[in-house]
């Protein structure tokens, strides 16, 4: 767990999949595979573009249903206001101003999400997410690493 003070909030943070309750930590990984594949943003809209027009040049018809879907899901989710990243963020959040936070719907998470971009400026909650992207995914391959032995 780390303290961290972003503007006049003062916000503790899982940093550790052994502290992270597992329904945070799914959400917070549904959003990260939602931000990675279909994106909420004019990147995201610039890679299906691209992928689309690679996919007609191949002549590749079946792989463009989905093309077009994940375009489609993109622009809805630009329009919804959506910002992935920073809704997977909110999934790290314990605490705001040492106030538990209990309720991590989608709703509740796009507040905490707001709340903190009006505290800091995005670039900054956009990099200490990176850094603790990182470090959850460096310690579950701590957790989960193949073992040479089959046990049965």
């Amino acid at each position: 767990m780390i303290k961290k003070r972003i503007g006049r909030l003062r916000l503790e943070i899982y940093d550790s999949i052994k502290e992270l309750p597992i329904e945070r930590y799914h959400q917070f990984n549904i959003y990260c595979l939602l931000s990675t594949g279909i994106g909420a943003d004019v990147e995201g809209i610039n890679k299906h573009y691209a992928d689309i027009f690679q996919s007609l040049e191949k002549k590749d018809y079946k792989r463009l249903k989905t093309l077009f879907q994940n375009y489609y899901y993109c622009l809805h989710l630009i329009i919804e206001h959506m910002d992935l990243p920073s809704l997977a963020f909110a999934c790290l959040v314990k605490s705001i101003n040492e106030r538990d936070i209990t309720d991590f719907s989608e709703d509740n998470l796009k507040h905490i999400s707001e709340r903190l971009t009006r505290a800091a400026k995005r670039q900054l909650i956009f990099d200490l997410f990176k850094d603790l992207k990182k470090k959850l995914r460096t310690k579950r391959r701590y957790f989960f690493r193949k073992s040479s032995k089959v046990r049965g």
